[in-house]
């Protein structure tokens, strides 16, 4: 399924840079057709759903715990994840926000699109070939 998956998405991308045809993104165009916290929503359900984030409270959180430890330190423990997590999604968002004209220009989508599609090609390749 994971191959498929992939497959689509490569396929999808490469379509994509191909043609060379992109929504154009301009201030506040989007601003009127989308919710108001669609994209909290969308962010939250990513994250909640994603095993990662799992794996990290299971496997890596309870080194720190002695036996007998209290709920606010587990919370402590639990808050400073969050917040380097959102320090790091902050500056992400700045220096996004900056090569934001860069990253519109036609010829750059583009080549992310063709670069994007190659490597999840690739990946999807690998992960047949595995499980072949």
């Amino acid at each position: 399924m994971g191959v498929a998956y992939l497959a689509f998405v490569d396929a999808q991308a490469i379509r994509s840079a191909v043609r060379g045809r992109h929504e154009q993104v301009g201030d506040g165009q989007h601003a009127a057709t989308v919710r108001p916290f669609a994209g909290w929503r969308q962010g939250f359900l990513s994250n909640i759903t994603n095993p990662k984030v799992l794996v990290f409270y299971l496997a890596v959180l309870p080194q720190f715990l002695v036996p007998g430890a209290s709920p606010g330190w587990i919370l402590a423990l639990a808050w400073s994840h969050a917040a380097v997590s959102l320090s790091w999604l902050l500056a992400l968002t700045v220096g996004m926000h900056r090569l934001r004209g860069l990253l519109l220009r036609q010829r750059v989508r583009r080549g992310l699109d063709a670069a994007t599609g190659t490597v999840l090609l690739g990946f999807s390749a690998r992960l047949a070939a595995e499980h072949a």
